[in-house]
């Protein structure tokens, strides 16, 4: 469980529940399947508070969780809700291998590689 500020409410939830972490202007934008939660924190504050053996940087403004990640696409991601994102060329080929070893070591993961 993580938690967070949003609009002066704290929020607890499960960082499974996260499909990805957006950059905006002052802060980020937590994506879950239920709603999306402007915060303050940085990026690279989301990269050290969640598991790094689940959520990879695939760009510069998004952090993903690689348990939402449905497939691959010509120059991005499709996640398991239909988001469609982009990953940079400098970064593609570490998160491809980012999600085929999470696969390989997620018991159960239903797009097992």
């Amino acid at each position: 469980m993580i938690t967070f500020t949003c609009d002066r409410i704290v929020y607890e939830i499960d960082e499974r529940a996260i499909f990805y972490i957006e950059t905006k202007r002052n802060g980020t934008i937590l994506h879950t399947l239920r709603s999306a939660y402007p915060t303050r924190r940085a990026l690279v504050e989301w990269e050290t508070i969640l598991n790094r053996r689940e959520f990879y940087k695939c760009h510069e403004g998004y952090l993903v969780n690689l348990g939402a990640v449905k497939g691959f696409e010509r120059q991005g991601v499709t996640l398991t809700d239909g988001t469609v994102l982009e990953v940079s060329r400098r970064r593609r080929s570490a998160f491809y291998r980012a999600v085929f070893d999470y696969r390989e070591l997620a018991p159960g993961h239903p797009l097992k590689a």
